[in-house]
């Protein structure tokens, strides 16, 4: 799908072309279109509307932005939040000594006995739920209310801040220095992210022995 522009109501090209056949087959499913910008952008080329939130319902979706691209991309980042309820394990409460007890007190020999890898799978992937709805205590968190990355720091946060600040200026002038000046900063931002992940894993690593609890929560 290659647009110049989709609009959630309308279509500014007469009805042959795919544009309008598209927003019609949403109208007749009862499915509804939450992007009327566009989300793609290269230099020297027309801006096009590529990438998509459709859902069944308009009020699943709230705060929807379109951000700088990640990386490399020529596409932008479409974030919202997507609204609906449910139940979040909380995985650093976790009753981590007694989860181990029982889970090593389960005969693996009798349950896998005579079974194939699927149904090995089945059995110990329903016995670790099994503990994880004992030991490990629910969350219900709010829209929008998520944690941020272990690696990221106030450093590296203020460096992908300037890469979001550039973009939003090119998106208000649409000026080739102010393009260029993106290229400038998300360089800056991606180097640095992969920076700070690598300093993260070496952390990691280097408690996985004397702290192991610190190791699996960070997996969730």
């Amino acid at each position: 799908m290659s647009a110049k522009f989709i609009s959630k109501t309308t279509t500014p090209h007469s009805e042959d072309y795919y544009e309008h056949t598209f927003i019609e087959a949403l109208r007749d499913n009862f499915l509804y279109l939450h992007i009327d910008k566009p989300t793609r952008f290269r230099e020297n080329q027309t801006c096009r509307t590529l990438d998509l939130v459709i859902t069944k319902d308009e009020s699943n979706i709230d705060n929807i932005n379109i951000d700088a691209p990640l990386g490399l991309s020529d596409h932008a980042t479409i974030s919202f939040d997507f609204l609906y309820s449910f139940n979040k394990y909380k995985y650093s409460k976790c009753d981590l000594k007694r989860f181990s007890e029982d889970f090593s007190n389960i005969d693996w020999d009798s349950s896998f006995d005579d079974k194939d890898i699927s149904d090995m799978w089945k059995i110990f992937s329903d016995k670790y739920k099994k503990y994880v709805e004992v030991y490990v205590p629910k969350i219900n968190p709010k829209p929008g209310c998520q944690p941020k990355p272990l690696w990221l720091t106030f450093e590296y946060l203020s460096t992908i801040k300037r890469k979001q600040k550039a973009w939003s200026r090119y998106l208000a002038t649409r000026r080739a220095v102010d393009f260029d000046f993106n290229k400038v900063a998300r360089n800056e931002a991606n180097e640095n992210v992969r920076k700070a992940k690598k300093e993260y894993e070496k952390l990691v690593a280097s408690k996985a022995k004397t702290e192991p609890k610190h190791l699996v929560i960070r997996q969730k």
